[in-house]
C-alpha cells in the first residue's frame, strides 16, 4: 500500500504541482483527509476528466485556487502521512462542470438481498441468500408455440413442443434463455430500483467463458441486474456440506463431474468429466425392463414414469462381480427375491427385475450405456480440456482416482478425506459406499477414502450458493453494473469464482 501510493504521487506530479513529506501521525489523529489551502503555481494547470474518474476513490475538493490533500499511510509503525500538496488553477467554467460530475462511491453499497438462481438441464432453482431451501423449483423447458417457461410450458405440451433450455450445460438457445430470465424478472422486479437485487448466478465446470459472458451481456443491458456473480456448482456442493476443501462429486442430469477444491477455488487442471447423467439411466432402464406401463399414462409421460420407477426401484450392488451374477441370474429367467414391486400414482403394480441395479452400476461400468461402448476417435483433439470432457469409459471412481492424483502430493490425503457427493442421481442408496470401496481398490492408498453423502444434495448446488452470497466477505466479489460499463463482459470472467 505505501509503494502503491507513492507510485500514485509520482504519476501525479508529472501534470500538476506537488510538495509532499512524511510526518509522524499522532494518536489521537484518525480522520485521513484534511483539506487546506496552499499557493497558486506560477502557471495554470489543466485536469483531465479521465484522471478524475481513475482516482475516484481519493477525496479532491474543486477550487479556483487549490487542492490540498492527505492520505494515511498503514505503513509498520511508526505511522505516517503522506502529505501531498496539489496546486491548480481551474478556469471557472471547468469549475463548474467538475462539481456536477458523479463521482460513485460503490464501495458503500451493501447488498442484503442477494438472490440465487440455479439453472440446471432438468429444474431451474429460485431463492435468496440464507435460504435452506429454493423458493422455486420447476422444469426448465420453453414451449416453443407459446413461449411459456417452466411447468407451466411442461404440463400441457407434448415432447416435440418442448425445447430444453439446457443441454450438457451450455444454453441451446439464447432466445428461450430470455424468455426464462423474463420470468425470473417478474419474481425479482430488476427494474425497481428500490428492490436492488443482486444475482448469483451457478454453472457447471469447464464451460467456455464466452457463455458466462453472453449471460451478462442479456442480464446487464436487458434485466437492468444492479450487480452480478457466478458461481461453480461442483464449487458451491462443497460449501453446503460445510467444507472449503475437497472433492466435488457431481452427478446431474445429462453430466457427472469430478472436480477438486482447495480452499473454495476448483483445480482446474484436475477436473473431469463425464457425458453420463440421470437422463441416459432413465432410457437405460427403460429399454432394459421387461415391465410395460398401462396405456392409462400418456405417451408424453412415459418418460417421466420411467424416471419415477428409476429414483424408486433403483438398487447399487455390492460390486462388479455380485451385479454379473445379479444379470445372469435374471438372463436365465429366474428373478427370484431381487424383484421390486413399485406402484403407481394409478394404483398399478410394476415388477422391476434384476436391470434395477443397471443404472447405478452404469456410473461405474460407463460402457453399459450403448453409446459409450464405441469410443470417438480422439487422435486430432490437441486441448487436453476436451480429453477430459469428452466420452469416456472410465467410471467416477477411476476418474476421482485419476483427479485425486493430478493434485499435489501434500493436498491429496486432505482430497481422499473429503469427497462430497452431490446431484440428483446421487440419491441412490448404497451409492457413497460403493463409491469409497472403489476409489480404494483403483486408488491404492493407504490413506482412508470418506465419501460425505448429504441428505439435501439434491439442492447441494443452491444451497452453496445462498451460503456464499449471504458471507460478508462476499460483498467484494459482485461485479456491479459500473464495471460492466466500464470494461464490459470481461469483468464477470476477472471478477468471478
Amino acid at each position: 500500500m505505501y509503494n502503491r501510493l507513492h507510485a500514485v504521487a509520482i504519476q501525479l506530479s508529472s501534470s500538476l504541482f506537488f510538495l509532499w513529506s512524511l510526518v509522524p501521525l499522532r494518536r489521537g489523529r484518525r480522520n485521513p483527509y484534511i483539506q487546506q489551502t496552499c499557493t497558486t503555481p506560477p502557471s495554470p494547470l489543466s485536469l483531465s476528466f479521465s484522471f478524475l474518474y481513475s482516482y475516484r476513490k481519493f477525496l479532491f475538493e474543486y477550487h479556483s485556487t487549490s487542492v490540498y490533500i492527505i492520505h494515511t499511510l498503514p505503513c509498520p509503525p511508526p505511522f505516517f502521512v503522506l502529505l501531498v500538496h496539489v496546486a491548480m488553477k481551474v478556469a471557472p467554467n471547468t469549475a463548474k462542470i467538475l462539481r456536477n460530475v458523479p463521482l460513485p462511491n460503490e464501495a458503500a453499497v451493501t447488498y442484503t438481498n442477494p438472490a440465487v438462481l440455479d439453472i440446471g438441464g432438468h429444474s431451474t432453482r429460485l431463492g435468496f441468500a440464507g435460504d435452506n431451501a429454493p423458493r422455486f423449483c420447476e422444469r426448465t423447458v420453453v414451449q416453443k408455440s407459446t413461449g411459456r417457461v417452466f411447468n407451466d410450458a411442461y404440463a400441457e405440451s407434448d415432447a416435440a413442443d418442448l425445447a430444453h433450455v439446457m443441454e450438457d450445460g451450455y444454453v441451446t438457445d439464447w432466445d428461450h434463455f430470455e424468455l426464462l430470465v423474463q420470468r425470473v424478472d417478474d419474481m425479482l422486479v430488476w427494474g425497481d430500483t428500490d428492490h436492488n437485487t443482486p444475482l448469483l448466478l451457478t454453472e457447471k465446470a469447464l464451460l467456455p467463458n464466452t457463455q458466462r459472458q453472453k449471460m451478462a451481456e442479456i442480464l446487464y443491458e436487458k434485466f437492468n441486474v444492479p450487480a452480478l456473480s457466478f458461481g461453480l456448482s461442483p464449487v458451491l456442493a462443497l460449501y453446503a456440506a460445510g467444507l472449503s476443501t475437497g472433492v466435488s462429486v457431481e452427478l446431474g442430469y445429462s453430466l457427472s463431474h469430478v472436480v477438486p477444491v482447495f480452499q473454495g477455488v476448483s483445480l482446474f487442471h484436475s477436473i473431469h468429466c463425464l457425458s453420463l447423467g440421470g437422463r441416459d439411466l432413465t432410457e437405460l432402464l427403460r429399454s432394459k425392463s421387461r415391465a410395460q406401463l398401462p396405456a392409462s399414462v400418456a405417451p408424453q409421460h412415459h418418460t417421466d414414469v420411467w424416471a419415477y420407477l428409476k429414483e424408486k426401484c433403483g438398487r447399487t450392488a455390492e460390486g462388479k462381480d455380485d451385479y454379473n451374477a445379479l444379470v445372469d441370474l435374471g438372463a436365465g429367467g429366474s428373478d427370484g427375491d431381487i424383484v421390486v414391486e413399485q406402484r403407481l400414482p394409478d394404483g398399478t403394480v410394476l415388477g422391476i427385475g434384476p436391470e434395477c441395479y443397471t443404472p447405478v452400476e452404469t456410473f461405474f461400468q460407463p460402457h453399459l450405456l450403448p453409446r459409450m461402448k464405441e469410443l470417438p476417435d480422439q487422435s486430432n483433439i490437441l486441448c487436453e480440456v476436451q480429453l477430459r470432457t469428452s466420452t469416456s469409459s472410465r467410471g467416477i471412481h477411476e476418474l476421482l482416482a485419476d483427479s485425486v492424483k493430478r493434485c499435489d502430493a501434500d493436498l491429496q490425503p486432505l482430497m481422499w478425506d473429503s469427497v462430497v457427493l452431490s446431484g440428483g442421481s446421487s440419491l441412490f442408496r448404497g451409492l457413497a459406499t460403493r463409491l469409497e470401496v472403489e476409489a480404494s481398490v483403483v486408488s491404492a492408498t493407504s490413506e482412508r477414502v470418506r465419501v460425505v453423502a448429504p441428505t439435501e444434495r439434491k439442492e447441494s448446488a443452491f444451497i452453496g450458493g445462498s451460503i456464499l452470497a449471504s458471507l460478508p466477505t462476499f460483498q467484494d466479489l459482485w461485479v456491479k453494473r459500473s464495471d460492466y460499463d466500464e470494461t464490459g463482459s470481461m469483468s464477470v470472467v476477472r471478477g468471478c469464482l
